[in-house]
């Protein structure tokens, strides 16, 4: 287990010049799977002793739903993931405050349990941006769905005609 300095995620905030509301893509060190998150800014948020100190906030779609992670919690899925693209906006033209609030209601309201094909960190990102779901991972994973099957069909099909 890699040892992450307690500095790390100030000094990236500060580099990339990461703003409340801006998402931030992460890829998993197995090189599979990305995560989203949104930064929700510097604010006072309780640590796992309950103290209640500043740091800074994100909100993602984790196992098993929405949910705040402080600075602790983020070093702690920085053994798995790394920052590597930051966005104002997931998508199209948005307000970063509004993707912020609207991202701070869905985890108050937390109703949305994490399913990785039909609700995924990747809708909760898109809908708090933009206000509709959708997730480039989960059409791959239709395509290549359909690929194989297809494939499948054609060597079906070949086999059965060399009979």
């Amino acid at each position: 287990m890699k040892l992450i300095p307690k500095n790390i995620i100030d000094s990236f905030i500060k580099e990339f010049d990461v703003q409340p509301g801006y998402a931030i893509k992460a890829q998993g060190t197995d090189g599979l799977l990305d995560h989203w998150f949104i930064y929700l800014g510097h604010c006072t948020f309780p640590e796992a002793d309950g103290v209640l100190t500043p740091q800074h906030v994100f909100a993602a779609q984790m196992s098993p739903q929405l949910q705040f992670i402080g600075e602790a919690r983020m070093r702690e899925l920085m053994q798995k993931y790394f920052p590597v693209e930051v966005r104002k906006c997931y998508e199209g033209e948005c307000d970063p405050c509004t993707t912020a609030n609207n991202a701070i209601q869905k985890v108050r309201i937390n109703q949305e349990k994490l399913n990785l094909i039909f609700n995924n960190c990747q809708d909760f990102v898109r809908h708090s941006t933009i206000g509709e779901a959708g997730s480039y991972q989960r059409m791959n994973l239709w395509y290549f769905s359909l690929f194989a099957i297809v494939t499948i069909i054609v060597i079906f099909i070949i086999s059965s005609t060399r009979k």
